[in-house]
């Protein structure tokens, strides 16, 4: 198993007193199912299977992967009757809330504790969406397998679907401000094909966008701080990996790159907010 992830020794995490009700509750459960899927892959080395290692190796930096492996793996028993009972306003803080340690732990080196705990995230969301109904909105480049391919039948077909080629639009501003955050103090990193491919991608469906892109408006350096500490307890003992990544982040935010998650989010919540006006305005 050792080889799936980075050898880096850590000591185990203390979790803080989130004190929302049912977190326990959803730890707990969350912890038992992603304890399942890790203990099928010394099996699965042993087996050969190297679709499902492939898979997990994969979810260590693509979020449609882990999606995928959590969904794959857990099938109904993402259905818990207890976290059905939860409050909505509950049911909102514990999603935003692994969502924020998820993202924290995709940023951090992939050692296996690490990986259990951005797993159990995972697989805490995935329990919150499928026993409460929480659908999360389609991707327009599939599943972390499959990346989106830019020819002339693709195109029409976005040209179409404006509201996809908007997530698409989004899609490739987030690896943008990614790809920019982790390799801009390295001379000549524009010049990289990864990243002019990006750009690339990211003009030629700007090029078919016949409706005006929502502004950012509610990006803010302290909604950004906000975001970059969610779900950190101030009793909370972090790992050394961590507190360096926020700080990095932190660093990343006063060179003016936002948080690629951040400004993911900001964008979808104005494009939904002015979809909703447009509709609005037609009735």
């Amino acid at each position: 198993m050792s080889e799936l992830f980075a050898a880096v020794e850590e000591a185990p995490a203390e979790e803080g007193k989130r004190g929302i009700p049912g977190a326990a509750i959803l730890k707990s459960y969350a912890t038992q199912l992603a304890t399942g899927i890790m203990g099928k892959i010394p099996t699965a080395s042993a087996n050969g299977d190297e679709e499902f290692l492939n898979l997990v190796k994969e979810s260590q930096t693509s979020v449609q992967a882990l999606d995928t492996l959590v969904k794959q793996e857990c099938g109904e028993a993402l259905v818990h009757e207890d976290v059905k009972n939860f409050g909505e306003e509950e049911v909102a803080k514990l999603l935003k809330s692994n969502q924020s340690n998820r993202s924290r732990r995709k940023n951090m080196p992939m050692t296996q504790p690490n990986y259990m705990e951005y797993l159990t995230a995972a697989c805490a969301e995935w329990i919150l969406r499928e026993s409460c109904g929480i659908t999360k909105n389609a991707n327009p480049f599939g599943t972390g397998r499959t990346a989106l391919v830019i020819n002339d039948e693709t195109l029409a077909q976005l040209a179409e679907d404006q509201e996809a080629l908007g997530r698409a639009i989004r899609n490739q501003q987030s690896k943008k401000s990614t790809y920019k955050a982790k390799h801009q103090d390295r001379e000549g990193w524009e010049q990289d094909a990864e990243y002019v491919e990006i750009l690339e991608t990211l003009e030629k469906l700007k090029a078919i966008r016949t409706t005006q892109p929502a502004g950012r408006k509610g990006m803010s350096i302290k909604k950004a701080l906000q975001f970059i500490f969610d779900g950190v307890d101030a009793t909370e003992n972090l790992h050394k990996e961590e507190s360096m990544q926020i700080i990095d982040a932190c660093r990343n935010l006063a060179k003016g790159v936002y948080p690629a998650e951040f400004v993911d989010m900001i964008e979808a919540k104005n494009a939904s907010e002015a979809d909703e006006s447009v509709y609005s305005e037609e009735l």
